[in-house]
């Protein structure tokens, strides 16, 4: 089961382990994390430490704004109290300067906040979300409260200048200047009328000086005043952020109770889950468990009808029951995997190392390779492979091996191996890249070579070696007509032969003849002239006694002789064929038998 607190613990130990951010500390590298999120929550932490840094500035010119003001309570001098004046006003700059970047950059961290739920393993409640909304939030009081002391110093600045301008008109004319008048000379600077009487009875150049100081004192207060009024603003923007963030900060109990919904909301998707896969299971035992209920309700009257007639061989019984385990057997196979099993297959492919299985057929020309290796796939579910129509293939599509054939076939000379070859793996490895793990081929190997070649990427289970007369041979590829319109192979000769002394077999094979609409079409194949035929038979002769040996020795080689046409030959070579192969029929048999002698 998935630990789906998992990042609120790794969350904490983090924090545990960062020490105090609100004093300033430089933050830990973050926890690699899978998606990346470190990175982000690396630059999240800089970003306040520089913040952090901006904050203490502000303090500490905040310190030199008030030892400055404190100076000023004792300065009698004009000059100086100008260098305070300026002293004051580039703290305050500095201080505005500062805070107007925080603010900002407090805004850059809130629209990061807002990007970070997007990512993974980063939406609300998550210990990514609560960390930085909580230092965010920190930051924004913390600037807050500093903003605050400002507007503090502020008012303790005028109220102390009221009272040094109080006490300087004391000084200067003996009398008590009443609210109004103190008023007046901070906003105008006029106080000639209060320094008339000071000028005739003490002099004018004392009392002018200590006016100048006054009025300097006077300018820099407005100064102070008008750069504390734009961090008042700063102050009132900071208050409205806090405010609208709300007490939800520092609720414990609201993120505690965020992740338990996210825990019972895990806990019913894998309840659901569990539903699912039992309800799957118990629909797929009672499919099986119908399908075979109706293949015994099938099988078992045709069993019983076929038993009580007599006429009908044992082997007919046999294929028609066959017949009946055949469609459960196709239904069983053509079934719908289960879906976790469709897709290990679809990612991870076959297994690594393994080769496919293959079944050789061999014979001479117009023994009819072609025709039984396509039935054989029919019945027991196998993918052909035909040598020469994939070497067709090759030709239609213009490539290099194409090329090699043509040359090969214009100048009578032995098509080269390695081109064969290279077509042959080709086509079986990407087959079996797609899941085919059987085949059947034919015409292929034609020598040793060939076959050395394709034990090393196929599992040669069986090498079927057809035979048959040569004179029936050559008459059948005498009498061989292809159709240039459906561009199918038909056979016009009936061949009926007795047996010989020698002890070759009987053999009738019936004519495959054309319908109506192929018969105007018809032409004699070039290679079927007798002297090519002849040709053709003594070369194979002398290649594939070395081949038969070569599976022979390796106990894989089964002989059959063809002695009729497809449908008398077919049963027989399927009833020959089954104990050696592996799988069971996946057609019923008269599905396959017909077609071309």
């Amino acid at each position: 089961m998935n630990d789906l607190l998992g990042s609120v613990v790794g969350a904490g130990s983090a924090g545990a382990a960062r020490g105090d951010l609100e004093a300033g500390a430089p933050p830990p590298p973050a926890a690699p994390t899978s998606d990346g999120t470190d990175k982000h929550m690396e630059d999240f932490f800089t970003e306040v430490a520089a913040i952090k840094a901006m904050m203490a500035d502000i303090r500490r010119n905040q310190g030199r704004l008030q030892e400055a003001h404190e100076r000023s309570k004792t300065v009698t001098r004009t000059d100086e109290m100008k260098k305070l004046r300026e002293q004051m006003q580039a703290d305050i700059g500095a201080v505005s300067k500062s805070a107007d970047a925080i603010k900002k950059r407090l805004a850059e961290l809130d629209r990061g906040n807002e990007q970070a739920l997007k990512r993974k393993g980063c939406g609300p409640g998550s210990s990514s979300e609560r960390t930085r909304t909580a230092i965010t939030g920190a930051l924004k009081k913390k600037l807050k409260d500093l903003m605050g002391e400002f507007q503090d110093l502020r008012a303790r600045v005028n109220a102390e200048y009221r009272e040094v301008v109080e006490r300087r008109v004391y000084t200067v004319t003996g009398q008590h200047a009443d609210d109004d008048q103190i008023e007046q000379m901070i906003e105008s600077g006029e106080s000639e009328m209060i320094f008339q009487k000071a000028i005739l009875e003490q002099g004018r150049g004392y009392v002018m000086d200590t006016l100048a100081e006054i009025r300097e004192r006077r300018d820099a207060v407005m100064e102070l005043e008008r750069s504390l009024m734009e961090l008042h603003q700063i102050f009132l923007d900071m208050a409205v952020l806090v405010e609208a963030q709300g007490e939800m900060l520092d609720n414990i109990e609201a993120q505690v109770a965020k992740s338990v919904e996210y825990v019972q909301a895990g806990t019913t998707h894998l309840v659901a889950a569990k539903r699912l896969q039992k309800n799957t299971r118990k629909w797929m035992c009672c499919a099986l468990i119908l399908l075979l209920i109706i293949a015994a309700a099938i099988a078992i009257p045709i069993a019983i009808k076929f038993s009580n007639t007599a006429c009908h061989s044992s082997y007919k019984i046999h294929f028609a029951m066959n017949r009946s385990l055949c469609a459960l057997q196709t239904a069983l196979r053509r079934a719908p995997a289960p879906a976790a099993l469709e897709q290990r297959r679809a990612y991870y492919g076959p297994p690594e190392g393994s080769k496919p299985a293959a079944v050789v057929i061999l014979g001479p020309p117009g023994v009819g390779k072609r025709t039984y290796s396509a039935k054989c796939a029919d019945y027991f579910g196998l993918v052909a492979l035909t040598t020469g129509q994939l070497m067709m293939d090759e030709i239609a599509a213009a490539t290099d091996i194409g090329q090699q054939v043509l040359e090969s076939a214009r100048s009578g000379a032995p098509m080269a191996d390695a081109p064969i070859l290279r077509v042959v793996t080709k086509h079986l490895m990407k087959a079996h890249s797609e899941g085919v793990d059987r085949f059947v081929m034919d015409g292929f190997p034609r020598n040793v070579a060939q076959a050395q070649a394709l034990d090393q990427i196929a599992d040669v289970q069986l090498a079927i070696s057809l035979g048959m007369r040569r004179e029936v041979l050559i008459a059948k590829c005498m009498g061989r007509r292809a159709c240039k319109h459906c561009h199918k192979t038909f056979n016009v000769t009936d061949i009926n032969l007795p047996a010989t002394e020698e002890g070759l077999p009987a053999v009738h094979i019936p004519p495959y003849l054309p319908p109506e609409s192929c018969k105007a079409f018809l032409e004699v194949r070039k290679d079927d002239q007798e002297a090519d035929v002849e040709r053709r038979l003594e070369a194979y002769e002398r290649s594939a006694l070395l081949v038969l040996r070569y599976y022979q020795e390796r106990r894989k080689l089964l002989e059959f002789e063809v002695t009729g046409g497809v449908e008398d030959t077919m049963p027989r070579l399927l009833q020959v064929l089954r104990p050696h192969l592996e799988v069971a029929p996946l057609a019923p048999l008269h599905a396959v038998v017909g077609g071309a002698s």
